[in-house]
């Protein structure tokens, strides 16, 4: 979604199509043709045409709510931005909004229900975050019962890299002297898997529910605070590196 306010008046329109475009497909029933019939049973093997559908939408959910943010290489090279390193020059720029991650969102679960699951934290600071499959998608042959309800369930491996600028706190040292504020820039990678479980409706398969042990997708609660990075409760990254920006 292009951010630049030359384009205001073309945003305003392209935002007001994908919002009637998006509910469409929420409301919309799908074509009678492409139904591959009634709804899941534990009993009945998945069709190859079924497990086709459930792996492209596990795929889409991994390339939609683990990509985002800014273009990453104007997060990891900024000296080569052609800009101020300031909030105001990254925020010029172009980058995923929110109201971009919640109209996929509601593709793939066909409903409003995850609008509030979205981050709203991480866009305090200049970010990217790039992931990607690091293993095949397996899809299993049958669906399971799950309380009341039948669903499929596909775990997949994840590696994802998120790259954030920030800037430190400038500070009296205790020698005495002032230490001006820095621009750094940071790159941590994480490793985990993602977990989606599959509802049939009208023919078509939908995500139902979701979990993750990654930390850093779009519905995980992440955020950058003076530098420091706050991630959910038991991520960690697996590597990382720091470098101030002109360094």
């Amino acid at each position: 979604m292009n951010k630049r306010i030359i384009f205001i008046i073309a945003g305003v329109v392209a935002a007001v199509a994908v919002a009637i475009v998006a509910i469409g497909l929420i409301t919309q029933k799908p074509d009678e043709t492409e139904a591959t019939g009634p709804a899941a049973n534990v009993d009945t093997a998945l069709t190859d045409g079924e497990k086709s559908a459930i792996e492209a939408t596990t795929k889409k959910f991994v390339s939609d709510m683990g990509n985002y943010g800014w273009y990453p290489e104007l997060i990891k090279n900024p000296d080569n931005s052609g800009g101020p390193l300031t909030d105001e020059f990254f925020y010029s720029q172009e980058y995923t909004t929110q109201d971009d991650l919640k109209t996929s969102m509601r593709v793939l679960t066909n409903s409003m229900d995850y609008d509030s699951a979205i981050n709203g934290s991480a866009y305090n600071a200049p970010f990217s975050v790039e992931t990607a499959l690091a293993g095949d998608v397996s899809i299993p042959d049958k669906p399971i019962a799950i309380g009341n309800n039948t669903l499929v369930e596909v775990t997949v491996p994840l590696a994802s890299t998120l790259s954030y600028v920030s800037s430190t706190m400038s500070y009296m040292g205790d020698d005495g002297n002032f230490v001006d504020a820095k621009t750094v820039v940071s790159t941590k990678t994480f490793e985990g898997e993602l977990t989606i479980r599959f509802d049939k409706s009208a023919g078509q398969w939908y995500v139902f529910e979701f979990e993750d042990t990654l930390g850093v997708l779009a519905t995980d609660e992440w955020f950058v605070v003076n530098g420091d990075l706050i991630l959910p409760d038991g991520v960690a990254a697996t590597t990382e590196e720091s470098y101030e920006a002109g360094s």
